[in-house]
């Protein structure tokens, strides 16, 4: 029995005819996804001080450091404290605009659905015969950081900076950041260069569809739903999200806005009593991190809060000037 192909159908095929490809040319298009791949990578520099271990830190996105121009630097708490700690652990400098590409020892612009836990930043070691890779997701690495101080006072800021302070900056981002800044930050934006400038440059449709997406996965960082289920669950609801911010959630903004002003405050003061003395390593890099992101796309009263503190904008140029 032979079956007869309607016209319509053999019009399609007729007209998008089937083509196959060689092996060279699978070859060549392999050769330019690792090279596309490549650019989102950025080198740290190094300083004549052999690293302990060779890594890679998986972060959202990379800006020019409002410091220094020509280094880059990721722009979101969480990845810039990191970054900064890894640097002074292992006797680093911070990567530099047309610096190298590629190297062991790099920053990589990478997707938040890259990671385990679809959070970042994402840390991938090499031990030092490069026998065997680890892959240490954000809370592993946290819970590393965390175990570095040295007294229960180092603990309870570091529990203020990590939780109050980046719930304020994560607030900012989700009711105050312009969307499509948002989606630069966050969103792995498909362009050639992947640094992110801090200028608004308008939102397409699939960057909408990308921009509820980051949302959703915003609200599980660092335990963020966790400390605040209204607001996870006004972002999760698609009627409650877009007929527009209601008392409720107004109230649980400012109420977390204000908490972390004060917050901001009290270091202030501490800052002014001890200028120029550590408050513990890692929380010196990790205050300074949430201070550097406020200052550069703050937003609100939470920046205005900064922008006031001398000593804490004095402390962050310190802290991140050891890492240029």
């Amino acid at each position: 029995m032979v079956t007869k192909v309607p016209s319509l159908v053999k019009k399609v095929f007729d007209t998008f005819p089937l083509k196959v490809y060689s092996s060279d040319e699978d070859a060549d298009q392999l050769e330019f996804d690792e090279s596309y791949f490549e650019l989102r990578r950025f080198s740290f520099q190094s300083t004549g001080v052999s690293a302990v271990a060779k890594f890679q830190l998986g972060v959202y996105s990379l800006s020019p450091c409002i410091y220094d121009s020509s280094i880059l630097l990721p722009v979101d708490p969480l990845c810039l404290s990191t970054c900064l700690i890894m640097c002074v652990k292992n006797g680093l400098k911070l990567p530099q605009i047309g610096g190298e590409h590629g190297r062991e020892t790099s920053m990589v612009v990478m997707a938040y659905q890259a990671s385990p836990d679809s959070e970042l930043p994402l840390l991938v070691e090499d031990d030092l015969n490069g026998q065997k890779r680890v892959v240490r997701p954000y809370q592993t690495v946290k819970d590393f950081q965390d175990s570095r101080a040295n007294n229960v006072k180092e603990t309870m800021l570091i529990e203020l900076i990590d939780g109050v302070l980046f719930d304020a900056w994560l607030v900012m981002v989700i009711f105050e950041l312009p969307k499509e800044l948002t989606v630069q930050l966050y969103g792995l934006v498909d362009k050639e260069d992947p640094v992110v400038l801090s200028h608004d440059i308008g939102i397409s449709w699939l960057d909408s569809l990308r921009y509820s997406r980051i949302l959703n996965s915003s609200i599980r960082r660092n335990g963020f739903q966790l400390r605040h289920p209204n607001i996870a669950q006004y972002l999760g609801s698609l009627t409650d999200r877009y007929s527009g911010l209601s008392s409720k959630m107004e109230f649980e903004r400012k109420r977390i806005i204000d908490r972390a002003c004060h917050i901001i405050n009290q270091f202030e003061g501490i800052l002014n009593e001890a200028r120029d003395v550590s408050l513990g390593s890692v929380v010196d890099y990790k205050l300074a991190a949430f201070t550097y992101c406020i200052l550069h796309l703050g937003r609100g009263d939470l920046s205005q809060a900064v922008k006031i503190s001398n000593s804490l904008k004095s402390h962050c140029q310190r802290v991140i000037n050891e890492c240029i």
